[in-house]
C-alpha cells in the first residue's frame, strides 16, 4: 500500500511538471522543470528496485540540465516572440500543417503504446512475489552458479560485469559520453578554448591575425 501511494505521488508530480513545462514561456524555467522531471524519474526507478538505472538517469538528467543551461546563452530566454508571430498569422502554411499532423500522429502513437504497456502490466507478477520467475528461478541460478560462471567472489559484481555485461557497458558508455560532451560545452562557453581547437584544428581567425 505504501509503494502504491509513493507511485501515485510521483506520477502526480510528473503530470504537474509536464503541464508546467507546456504552459511556461521561460526556457530557463523549463530547464529547471526538466531537472525536476528527471529527479521524479530517478525516484520511480528506485521504487521499482532499479538503482543502476536510477543512477544512470541521475547522471543523464544532470548533464542534460547543464547542456540546456549553456545552450540558453545563445537563444532568447523567453519564447514570447514566436507566439506573437503565430497569432498574427491567420492561415497556416503547408509546413505548419505538416508539423501539426506529425505532432498529432506522434501523440496518438505514444498514447497507443502507453495504453498497450499499461494493459500488459496486469500479466506481470506483483512486486516482491516470491513465486515469480525471477525470484524462483533466475535469482537462485545466479546465487548458485555465479562463482562458477563468472569467477567473481561477489555475486553483484559477477551479475553486473558478466550476466548483465552489455547493459553495464552501454550504461557506462552513455555516462562517459554525456560527461565528455558537457565538459566540452563548458570549456567552449568559458572562452578559453573552443571546439575547433579541441579537435586539433586551427581557427581561420588566428590565421588571419598572424597574416596581419
Amino acid at each position: 500500500m505504501q509503494i502504491i501511494l509513493v507511485e501515485a505521488i510521483i506520477v502526480l508530480f510528473l503530470i504537474c511538471i509536464t503541464i508546467a513545462v507546456m504552459a511556461s514561456v521561460d526556457l530557463f524555467a523549463c530547464t529547471i522543470l526538466f531537472c525536476a522531471f528527471s529527479f521524479c524519474a530517478v525516484m520511480t526507478y528506485l521504487v521499482f528496485g532499479s538503482p543502476d538505472v536510477a543512477f544512470t538517469e541521475a547522471v543523464i538528467g544532470t548533464m542534460s540540465t547543464v547542456f540546456f543551461a549553456v545552450a540558453l546563452k545563445s537563444v532568447d530566454r523567453f519564447a514570447t516572440g514566436s507566439r506573437k508571430k503565430t497569432k498574427e498569422k491567420k492561415k497556416m502554411t503547408k509546413s505548419q500543417k505538416r508539423s501539426l499532423i506529425e505532432k498529432v500522429a506522434t501523440g496518438i502513437v505514444l498514447a497507443v503504446i502507453c495504453v498497450a504497456f499499461c494493459s500488459a502490466t496486469k500479466f506481470l507478477p506483483e512486486i516482491g512475489d516470491a513465486d515469480s520467475a525471477p525470484n524462483s528461478h533466475v535469482s537462485n541460478y545466479y546465487i548458485e552458479h555465479s562463482k562458477e560462471d563468472t569467477g567473481a567472489n561477489n555475486i553483484v559484481s559477477g551479475t553486473l560485469a558478466d550476466y548483465r555485461g552489455y547493459d553495464t557497458m552501454f550504461e557506462t558508455s552513455v555516462m562517459f559520453v554525456s560527461g565528455l560532451v558537457v565538459t566540452l560545452i563548458l570549456i567552449h562557453g568559458t572562452g578559453k578554448m573552443d571546439m575547433p581547437e579541441i579537435l586539433g584544428h586551427k581557427k581561420k581567425k588566428d590565421e588571419e591575425k598572424k597574416e596581419e
